[in-house]
């Protein structure tokens, strides 16, 4: 049994026209879907005002060598890693790759952080944690997804959580993630 890895990355989509953006996540999801079932990660991903945010996990390796993969991609420009390391357990648990249309709630969630754009690049630790939390929270139909793109029921092999290491901000950042964040016991409610 291996250790449970968390890592959370950002990009630039490579769609330089305005409209070529749905056939490049619908290239990603049906591509990560694929492999990510037959690897045993989950994750979720999210594109807004073009940039990628994407939440991968499963085995330590595994993850890495998948986000290597990513670095290679020509579809990703400049992708960052954000947060890494051990997981005490699954988010996505049933999720080979969630795809988060939350355009609403992340407009909300930025308004909130005076950010005019979806820019993860800018994003502090706590940001990022939020998201992730907000994403796992997120509650959505299994058939949801883009047109001729869906997702597949997940059959992974086990991994051992390990206590993750975390800072926890003490930030208000109201609205919904406060909300989603208290409720998961991981922000006081003020």
């Amino acid at each position: 049994m291996s250790t449970l890895y968390r890592l959370v990355y950002a990009s630039q989509s490579n769609a330089l026209k305005e409209g070529a953006i749905d056939p490049v996540v619908g290239s990603i999801l049906m591509q990560s879907r694929r492999n990510n079932t037959r690897l045993g990660i989950g994750g979720v991903l999210f594109y807004g005002d073009g940039f990628f945010f994407q939440c991968l996990e499963g085995e330590k390796d595994v993850v890495e060598a998948t986000y290597q993969k990513i670095c290679l991609d020509s579809r990703h420009r400049f992708p960052t890693i954000l947060k890494q390391g051990p997981a005490s357990s699954r988010l996505f648990e049933d999720w080979s790759m969630k795809f988060v249309p939350a355009e609403k709630e992340v407009r909300e969630f930025l308004r909130q952080q005076d950010m005019p754009v979806f820019n993860p690049f800018r994003f502090s630790e706590r940001m990022v944690d939020e998201l992730v939390m907000f994403f796992h929270q997120l509650r959505m139909p299994m058939n949801f997804d883009l047109p001729g793109i869906r997702e597949e029921p997940v059959d992974r092999p086990q991994v051992a959580a390990q206590p993750a290491s975390s800072s926890q901000g003490s930030t208000q950042s109201g609205g919904v993630f406060k909300r989603v964040l208290s409720g998961l016991g991981l922000r006081k409610s003020a």
